[in-house]
């Protein structure tokens, strides 16, 4: 009987070579990206509370805009990440480049202070400190030839 030709405990170590770090911006991006398309769910659903769909939410282009953006950049950037492609260099600057414009866009097409309020200022700060973070990260691993 020959030996099998596909090594199961060379895929396992490949995968437990994955750095911590790596793994928390996965985590982080998961995250954002379901919070995004949580809004979008509950918003066309008709679950948001009325005060909040009425008077804020969906009402401009440029919002819709800057969420379905994000959740397909920070999708595609998952999957860079999950893969440690260099490609994740791309789609972090993509992921925070498309953000800011979309949310400079939306600022001048909608009162967006009142619309975001105090939490999304701060997931603003935690989406462009992921983004900016993640990049400089991944610069660092591609230096140490971790990416393909």
């Amino acid at each position: 009987m020959s030996p099998p030709t596909h090594d199961l405990d060379h895929d396992i170590s490949k995968f437990r070579q994955k750095p911590f770090l790596l793994c928390c911006f996965i985590l982080l991006l998961t995250l954002i990206t379901g919070h995004f398309l949580f809004i979008i769910l509950i918003h066309h659903l008709d679950l948001m509370p009325k005060q909040m769909a009425s008077s804020a939410f969906f009402s401009s282009n440029g919002f819709l805009l800057n969420f379905i953006g994000n959740i397909w950049l920070g999708s595609t950037l998952l999957i860079a990440l999950i893969k440690m492609k260099k490609s994740g260099l791309f789609w972090s600057l993509a992921l925070f480049i498309f953000d800011v414009c979309s949310t400079v866009f939306w600022i001048f097409t909608q009162n967006w202070l009142a619309t975001a309020g105090a939490l999304g200022l701060m997931l603003i700060g935690i989406v462009w400190g992921t983004c900016i973070a993640c990049f400089i990260y991944l610069r660092y691993l591609n230096k140490l030839g971790k990416l393909d």
